[in-house]
C-alpha cells in the first residue's frame, strides 16, 4: 500500500467535496489502486491545520468557517495564519489547490504553487488564475525539481480536456482544438436559441437553478472559457499566451437576431475557445504560430458541437492522423470539480510519483 501525504489549499464547495469523495472512495483507491491517501494539513485565507499524523477526515469536512475555525482543532489548528505558510510546514507529498481563482494576479494559488514546488510537492490544482498568469514558470518550476503539475479540473473539470490530448492523442499533431467550456453560458444560448427568450430572462433562470453565479460576469464575458483554452493552448502547443493575448468576446451583449439568423441558415450559435495551427502557403503547418481566440459562433447544425445543449460542455480535436475526435459531457458542479482533482491524484501515482 502507497502512502500519499496531501496539504488541501482551500475548503470551500468544492474542497469539501473532495473531503467526501476521500471518505466515500477511500476502499475502492485501496483495493483498486493501492493508494492509501491521508490528509495531513489544511490551507486557507485565514488560517488552516497542520498535523503529523492524518487528520480526521469527517470532522473536518463539517467544520464550521466561522471565525475563528482552525483554534477550534487544539494543538494542530493556527487562525489567521496565511495559506502559503501552512503548505509550507505540512510535509506533505502533494498540494491540492483548490482556493478562488482570480485571472488578474493568480494569486492565492500562485504563491501556493511556488511554495509547494520549493518544499517537494506535486501540485494537483482545480483552480486556474496560476497557470493562467505564468503557465510555463510553474511548469519550468516543477520540472527543475522532478515534480508534476496536474491541471484537468482547470480545464472544464469532468470534461477530459488534457488527459484527452496527452493520452489519447500521443503522437499525432493535433492541428485545432474547439471547445464549448462554460456550462452557464452554453445553457443561456440553448434557452436563447430554443425557446426565443431573452438574455435577461436566460440569465435570470440559469442564477434562479444554480447554474449561474449571483455574479456571473466571468462566465458570461467569456473570461472563464478564455482561461480555459490559453492553458489548453500552453500546455498543448507550448505557446507562451496570457489573457490579454487573446480577443475575447462574451454573450452578454449577443444580439438576439444573431441567433435567429444563424438559425435560419440552419446554424447554432455557441460560445466557443479555439486554438489551431496557422498554416503556411502551401497548406504546411507552422507549429509555433496558433489562432486563439473566444467568441460566439455559428456552427454548422451538421457539426457535433451543434447538438451540444444546456449546461453540457465539450471538446473536439482535430489531428493529422487519428481524424476528428469530440468528448461531450461530464458534469459542471462542485463534486465533478472534486473528482477531477482525485483523478488527477490516482493518475499521479500511475506515474510512479
Amino acid at each position: 500500500m502507497k502512502k500519499v501525504k496531501i496539504c488541501l489549499s482551500g475548503l470551500g464547495n468544492v474542497g469539501r467535496h473532495f473531503i467526501r469523495l476521500l471518505i466515500e472512495r477511500r476502499e475502492m483507491l485501496q483495493s483498486k489502486y493501492g493508494l492509501d491517501i491521508e490528509l495531513i494539513a489544511v490551507s486557507c485565507s485565514d488560517g488552516g491545520l497542520v498535523s503529523s499524523s492524518p487528520l480526521e477526515l469527517d470532522t473536518v469536512c463539517d467544520c464550521s468557517r466561522q471565525q475563528p475555525w482552525a483554534s477550534s482543532f487544539p494543538g494542530i489548528g493556527q487562525d489567521g495564519l496565511e495559506g502559503w505558510r501552512i503548505i509550507e510546514s505540512s510535509q506533505a507529498d502533494i498540494l491540492v489547490e483548490a482556493t478562488p481563482t482570480d485571472l488578474q494576479t493568480g494569486e492565492p494559488g500562485l504563491t501556493n504553487f511556488k511554495t509547494a514546488i520549493a518544499n517537494g510537492m506535486d501540485v494537483v490544482t482545480l483552480t486556474k488564475g496560476a497557470l493562467v498568469k505564468d503557465f510555463s514558470g510553474l511548469m519550468e518550476l516543477s520540472k527543475s525539481r522532478g515534480l508534476v503539475i496536474k491541471f484537468s479540473g482547470a480545464t472544464a473539470a469532468a470534461l477530459p480536456t488534457i488527459d484527452m490530448a496527452e493520452y489519447c492523442l500521443a503522437g499525432s499533431t493535433i492541428n485545432s482544438i474547439k471547445g464549448i467550456l462554460n456550462g452557464t453560458t452554453n445553457f443561456i444560448l440553448t434557452k436563447m436559441s430554443q425557446e426565443k427568450v431573452d438574455y435577461d430572462t436566460a440569465l435570470k433562470e440559469a442564477q434562479e437553478l444554480g447554474i449561474a453565479e449571483p455574479k456571473p460576469d466571468l462566465d458570461v464575458q467569456g473570461w472563464d472559457t478564455a482561461a480555459k483554452i490559453v492553458i489548453l493552448s500552453n500546455a498543448i502547443y507550448g505557446t507562451t499566451l496570457s489573457m490579454k493575448d487573446i480577443p475575447v468576446s462574451g454573450i452578454d451583449r449577443i444580439d438576439p437576431e444573431v441567433l435567429e439568423k444563424a438559425s435560419s441558415e440552419g446554424k447554432v450559435v455557441k460560445l466557443v475557445g479555439e486554438s489551431s495551427i496557422i498554416a503556411e502557403s502551401g497548406g504546411k503547418h507552422d507549429q509555433g504560430k496558433v489562432n486563439v481566440s473566444v467568441a460566439p459562433v455559428p456552427i454548422e447544425a451538421e457539426h457535433v458541437l451543434a447538438s451540444v445543449d444546456g449546461t453540457t460542455k465539450a471538446i473536439h480535436f482535430e489531428t493529422d492522423t487519428l481524424g476528428e475526435l469530440t468528448v461531450i459531457g461530464g458534469k459542471s458542479n462542485p463534486r465533478a470539480a472534486a473528482a477531477a482533482a482525485l483523478k488527477d491524484l490516482v493518475n499521479l501515482a500511475r506515474e510512479g510519483r
